[in-house]
């Protein structure tokens, strides 16, 4: 986990930096997909499903202007699924390192695409999940596409001061023992915020 914090302070050092063209972006993001992980009972019968493309995530970054319609966005994030419960709890969390470039269609619209790494991918459980062993993954590169409707004033230096998103992604983990692949891909609707 250090060293993604280093990676953010590297992030985060270069945006401050004076006249810096480079400015923040973050945004939370629901999503729904992938291959299922982990399933259970709650007491009440209510069912458990973890899968590996859900379900909440949260990034920060950079990004900056390339041209008038062309813009480069870097981030890292935290995207997680899971349950809590008063005798046990499983999730699966990985934090996810993406490149995008974005094409601005109008004054409304942007389309990006770019890769996905997702870094220290892993299934934890305790308590009485642990009928399901904790497992770690290492994941493919992945890709994203992504819809952007922008919402907000626009300026030269900023397209919006945020944006509702809709965005597909496409990716792989493969369990470190056993070498199970699992399909992570996911589509996903959130809201980003630009400085």
């Amino acid at each position: 986990m250090n060293k993604y914090v280093f990676i953010a302070c590297l992030f985060a050092s270069s945006a401050f930096a004076q006249d810096s063209p480079w400015q923040f972006t973050g945004g939370i993001l629901l999503s729904e997909g992938g291959d299922r992980l982990f399933t259970g009972k709650y007491t009440d019968g209510t069912k458990i499903d973890i899968t590996a493309g859900g379900t909440l995530a949260l990034n920060f970054g950079l990004y900056r202007n390339i041209g008038s319609a062309f813009d480069l966005q870097t981030t890292l994030g935290i995207h997680t699924a899971g349950t809590l419960g008063t005798n046990g709890n499983a999730s699966f969390t990985r934090f996810p390192l993406e490149v995008m470039g974005f094409y601005q269609l109008n004054d409304d619209y942007r389309l990006g695409a770019g890769a996905r790494k997702s870094l220290s991918a892993k299934l934890g459980t305790s308590g009485v999940a642990t009928y399901q062993p904790s497992l770690e993954f290492k994941s493919s590169v992945g890709s994203v596409v992504e819809l952007q409707y922008l919402i907000g004033k626009k300026t030269r230096k900023s397209k919006a001061q945020s944006a509702v998103n809709f965005r597909y992604v496409k990716e792989t983990f493969t369990e470190k023992t056993e070498g199970i692949k699992v399909k992570g891909d996911h589509i996903g609707v959130g809201v980003v915020f630009y400085n």
